[in-house]
């Protein structure tokens, strides 16, 4: 897997004495964007991006990049019957022991058990860096709550509507300097949403 050689990136910031938003500047990208990539936030900033800022330290992009292997992966967690057997040996009443098959559940989708026996997926957070009057508020929502994700075609803003309980919803917006920035960030929430199973 290919990721941002930040290394090399703070060499040549320092031998072309410039700071994170001339970078920026001289590359045309977003600063959000930019700053991701200094704090390690954005390890995998797109092709464009990359090429942008080869372009902008007069290097080729390939030297801008390192291949890094992938994380080895954790252990699996115990199996939903054993966590609940573990779970309920501590408790005082016996709780039912959970059904063996659930038709709404899905036999590849990753359930846990509480004592109760209710099933319960654990749900996936995306930090989105919602717009309050002109300032970034980052805030980290649950992927369960999103009921709908767009993308504005006129302003380089993506609005995301999520559940807040109630039958209350909350809109928030993501407004970025400009359409590629707001594409890159489209690029990742669609990216996001394919590895974890919620897009096709």
């Amino acid at each position: 897997m290919k990721m941002i050689n930040l290394e090399r990136i703070k060499q040549l910031l320092a031998e072309n004495g410039m700071d994170v938003k001339a970078m920026a500047k001289a590359a045309n990208i977003n600063l959000r964007s930019a700053k991701g990539i200094m704090d390690g936030s954005i390890s995998r900033p797109t092709k464009s991006t990359v090429t942008r800022l080869a372009d902008a330290f007069g290097v080729k992009a390939d030297t801008l990049v390192i291949e890094v292997e992938r994380e080895a992966k954790q252990p699996a967690p115990p199996e939903p019957e054993e966590a609940a057997e573990e779970i309920c040996s501590t408790a005082a009443p016996e709780a039912p022991a959970p059904e063996k098959e659930r038709p709404d559940i899905a036999a590849d989708e990753p359930a846990a058990v509480d004592p109760a026996g209710a099933y319960y997926i654990r749900p996936d957070f995306i930090l989105v860096n919602k717009s309050v009057y002109n300032d970034i508020q980052p805030t980290f929502i649950s992927t369960a709550s999103i009921s709908s994700i767009n993308i504005d075609l006129r302003n380089p803003k993506i609005w995301i509507r999520r559940s807040i309980g109630s039958d209350k919803d909350e809109v928030m917006v993501e407004v970025f300097d400009d359409f590629d920035a707001r594409d890159e960030r489209w690029e990742e929430l669609m990216e996001f949403f394919k590895t974890r199973g919620i897009l096709g």
